[in-house]
């Protein structure tokens, strides 16, 4: 994927039983860390990255600190 993509996270809220997002980080590039704080460690997680301009894999990896 080519740099410049878009990555939002979202959280399951139990609760509040649903999604709740947090705000989209835009012009993301490749080996950037995206951290945020408030997510518990045993949260479920999705990842959506959008705005790629080539094909391959994006990693991610998610740790707790």
């Amino acid at each position: 994927m080519a740099p410049g993509f878009t990555v939002q996270m979202w959280l399951w809220n139990p609760v509040a039983q649903r999604w709740q997002s947090f705000a989209p980080r835009t012009a993301v590039n490749y080996d950037e860390l995206y951290f945020t704080y408030d997510v518990d460690g045993g949260a479920a997680l999705y990842f959506s990255i959008t705005n790629g301009l080539g094909v391959g894999n994006i990693g991610i990896s998610v740790c707790e600190q």
